[in-house]
């Protein structure tokens, strides 16, 4: 776990002071999801690879807290597997991608592309304001005048992708609902 800390510690120290603090929240919480994944999510063999296969995370759109972590491209994840972060535009969605975090605003666009990812094994996370069909969504909310990180968690959605959502992963959503 402490080793796990140190690259999310690292990486909070080189936000600019521009990212507001839920904003900031949210970027660790994502922060952690990737790269602890393993302990979050039991993957399907067309994704779990071996250590020397990269584990790729794809954005759609970009966003304060997408830019941030796209700086990780590259980095090592706690297996020895090397991370490979990319920005995606258009419908250009890549199948091979681990982790799929949404930024984008288009309600009509949004859910029209997560459906290409139908039987791709794929782990979709949502941060964007769109209501779509998402394995994890996560937004800022604001309680008792402080601001935290809620979160839903679609167990039945990574399921039919042949996604196993370890109790860890499920642990964490309930403590930000």
């Amino acid at each position: 776990m402490i080793l796990r800390l140190i690259p999310i510690t690292l990486f909070a120290l080189i936000i600019p002071f521009s990212i507001s603090a839920g904003e900031n929240l949210l970027t660790e919480y994502l922060l952690d999801i990737i790269i602890g994944s393993d302990e979050y999510i039991g993957w399907p063999k067309s994704k779990s690879g071996d250590n020397s296969d990269p584990f790729f995370v794809a954005i759609l759109g970009t966003s304060d807290i997408t830019k941030r972590i796209r700086e990780l491209n590259k980095a090592k994840l706690p297996d020895g597997r090397r991370l490979r972060v990319r920005v995606v535009h258009g419908d250009m969605l890549p199948a091979n991608a681990h982790i799929i975090i949404n930024t984008l605003t288009n309600k009509e666009t949004v859910p029209k592309l997560l459906a290409k990812l139908k039987g791709t094994g794929t782990f979709t996370i949502n941060i964007s304001e769109v209501e779509t069909a998402a394995m994890l969504t996560l937004k800022i909310v604001e309680n008792d005048g402080k601001q935290k990180i809620g979160a839903t968690l679609d167990t039945d959605l990574a399921s039919e992708e042949g996604l196993k959502i370890k109790s860890k992963l499920k642990k964490l959503t309930e403590k930000s609902s």
